[in-house]
């Protein structure tokens, strides 16, 4: 009669068992109050689960706060700071190592009075850190998704009178506001600006363009600066 009493008292207790905290350690310490999980060692670390960012970013409706660690790219600890419907992966360090760009053009570049957009040339990097810059292309590449203050600035010196714009584009496609210039007189240097916030996704390509729809000009100089804040 004993065996099948104690085999009865443990199914009983088998639901208040799964939900006590536990310990994980050699030392047979209990957990600490406020954990249901207390793991600790002092010769021993955690390891969560490794994968891609391609098998990261195929996990689906991860939960927020899902946390695991990357082996490629930009390799890490990643956590989902949105929602499973829209995740948000962000490295753990971000914060403390944010993504910056600042970038800069101080040559003479012709324009072309078409109306055409026209990447203006960035050939130069300041400071860089956490995107990746083609230098030949003028074109910036988010890795670390995130909230960024993109602005920039850019010098026309217009010849003959005439219009321009300055733009941003991501993917190929403007973003921001439209900074228009009008110039009523030969041979002088006029300035266009902005400045804004922009939620960028990892992959994101940033370019700065121009074009000029009347009179004859040349891109003076520019810079062009990201600051990942969030």
């Amino acid at each position: 009669m004993r065996k099948p009493l104690l085999v009865t008292l443990a199914v009983i207790g088998l639901p208040y068992a799964l939900r006590a905290q536990v310990s994980i350690n050699t030392s047979g310490t209990t957990p600490d109050a406020s954990a249901m999980l207390d793991v600790s060692s002092t010769t021993k670390g955690l390891l969560p689960p490794r994968m891609t960012q391609a098998q990261r970013t195929a996990i689906t409706s991860p939960a927020t706060g899902l946390v695991v660690y990357q082996t490629d790219g930009t390799p890490g600890l990643y956590c989902n700071n949105g929602t499973p419907a829209t995740p948000l992966w962000q490295q753990l360090a971000a914060q403390a190592q944010p993504a910056y760009g600042h970038y800069i053009n101080n040559t003479f570049q012709q324009l072309v009075s078409n109306g055409s957009m026209v990447t203006v040339n960035l050939p130069t990097a300041l400071e860089s850190s956490g995107l990746t810059y083609a230098a030949g292309a003028s074109t910036v590449t988010v890795t670390t998704p995130g909230l960024y203050r993109i602005s920039y600035s850019m010098g026309l010196y217009f010849i003959n009178a005439g219009n321009a714009v300055g733009l941003l584009h991501k993917n190929g496609s403007v973003i921001g506001r439209a900074s228009t210039l009008f110039m009523s007189q030969n041979q002088n240097v006029s300035w266009v600006s902005d400045d804004g916030l922009y939620t960028l996704n990892a992959g994101d390509v940033i370019a700065l363009k121009t074009a000029l729809y009347s009179g004859t000009a040349q891109v003076y100089g520019g810079t062009l600066t990201l600051l990942q804040v969030r």
